[in-house]
């Protein structure tokens, strides 16, 4: 997917039409990134959303593998690291987890412990850039808590989604979360995000339900 060729200006038509900025993360080529996934800035925005939840302990993982003598899952660790951190752009820390992959991957050899403060000290670099971004997106946005007329209508499309296990929820709950993002409502909805991003439908869908019922009595009051 990150080799296949794009059309000529493929990747900023799909980012004008997002009407996003790519955002500016230093050390990380998020441009790159983003042409990764198509041109789709929204897609990437979400992909390091999952890096912060997912990869923030990479490192504190492997050593407790090594310790435990699972040297195979340290391995894994080491090896989705250095895979995901590329997906991202960043760089340096794919290179850190290449390394401390190579060298698990031979004969009985263990990492020197500079080289996992290194990849530690780069991978909390990025997450807090990333949570950072994350913050100045929240603070930036519109605190209006005036829900779209169809919001309703919305939130039980992407219920239907989640009972069905279906993938595509992801993509709707980030474009109703883009109409709310600041408000009330839209941090209830933002929580939602980690057990879809866990795969954890069933989850999702049950801790959806209070939200529609907390907007169709809004709703009721406004009229």
């Amino acid at each position: 997917h990150a080799e296949r060729d794009l059309p000529e200006g493929f990747e900023s038509r799909s980012t004008e039409t997002e009407g996003l900025d790519i955002p500016e993360l230093e050390g990380v080529n998020t441009e790159e990134g983003v042409a990764r996934l198509g041109g789709k800035v929204s897609s990437y925005l979400r992909l390091l959303n999952k890096f912060a939840d997912n990869q923030a302990d990479a490192v504190t993982r492997m050593r407790a593998e090594l310790e435990a003598g699972h040297r195979e899952e340290a391995i894994r660790t080491a090896h989705t690291l250095k895979g995901v951190s590329g997906s991202i752009g960043a760089t340096a820390l794919q290179a850190s987890g290449q390394q401390l992959e190579a060298i698990l991957k031979s004969d009985g050899d263990i990492p020197e412990e500079a080289l996992f403060e290194k990849a530690e000290a780069e991978l909390a670099r990025v997450v807090g850039l990333i949570e950072g971004l994350s913050a100045g997106t929240a603070d930036s946005s519109s605190q209006s808590t005036a829900l779209p007329a169809d919001f309703e209508q919305q939130l039980q499309a992407l219920l239907g989604l989640l009972e069905e296990y279906d993938s595509a929820a992801e993509d709707k709950l980030f474009e109703i979360l883009e109409q709310v993002r600041g408000s009330g409502i839209g941090n209830d909805l933002a929580a939602l995000e980690t057990p879809i991003g866990q795969y954890d439908l069933e989850a999702a869908a049950e801790a959806l339900k209070p939200i529609i019922e907390e907007v169709r009595s809004r709703a009721g009051r406004d009229d």
